[in-house]
């Protein structure tokens, strides 16, 4: 007689509106509001989620940062150059849908709070001025993913502007009078280049990296 092979019990399917990450359930966009114009940025993520190698510190930083967005917390990826804190961000927009509408801004002493929040601007009409939309306003409002790479090196009165957002969900936009609140969806993840802790490169990969649910002042 032929003996039977036990048979291996599948995973449930997740919820609708989630994905599996590490095991964890973490909430997806829809396919039906992504921009189908931004396919490069999707095949972006794809790749990064493709090429992603799960090694054991790897899997480690995917576990926390998976926890962080089930509690919907802000993001913190942090490590030396090199070790993979992009690419982590990348591979997680792509499992969950977020690769083609995220807003991603890489935060420099240049940057001011009026370029993110938005500014009123010259009309056709002689004298008159139109509200323009910042890129952070509107990720705001519209429930995006945005990426802040280099966070600690935002100036200040952007870290002004971010910090009731990461607090409470609101952005306060002084100019126009204005209090928004953050739409369903809307995620903040950011990462933080620390100095490399030995001389050798980064064949260690995400050995080096720390991933946590962080509160205001942590990301701050």
């Amino acid at each position: 007689h032929e003996q039977q092979q036990p048979q291996q019990q599948q995973a449930m399917p997740p919820a609708k509106g989630f994905v599996h990450v590490c095991g964890l359930e973490v909430p997806a966009k829809s396919e039906s509001s992504t921009n189908a114009s931004s396919s490069s940025a999707a095949a972006a993520g794809a790749l990064a989620w493709g090429r992603l190698v799960h090694t054991a510190g790897m899997t480690a930083a995917l576990e926390s940062a998976a926890l962080a967005l089930c509690r919907s917390s802000p993001v913190v990826v942090e490590g030396p150059p090199g070790c993979g804190k992009t690419t982590l961000i990348r591979a997680l927009a792509a499992a969950t849908g977020n690769d083609s509408s995220a807003l991603w801004l890489h935060l420099d002493d240049q940057q001011d709070a009026k370029s993110l929040l938005g500014s009123y601007t010259c009309s056709a009409v002689p004298g008159e001025f139109v509200w323009q939309m910042g890129p952070l306003a509107r990720a705001v409002a519209e429930g995006r993913w945005v990426v802040i790479e280099g966070v600690d090196a935002a100036p200040p009165d952007v870290l002004a502007a971010l910090l009731p957002l990461l607090e409470s969900g609101v952005l306060h936009i002084p100019s126009r009078g204005q209090v928004l609140t953050a739409a369903p969806g809307f995620q903040v993840l950011g990462t933080v280049t620390t100095a490399s802790s030995s001389s050798s490169n980064s064949a260690a990969g995400a050995a080096g990296m720390a991933v946590g649910s962080s509160t205001a002042a942590d990301v701050l």
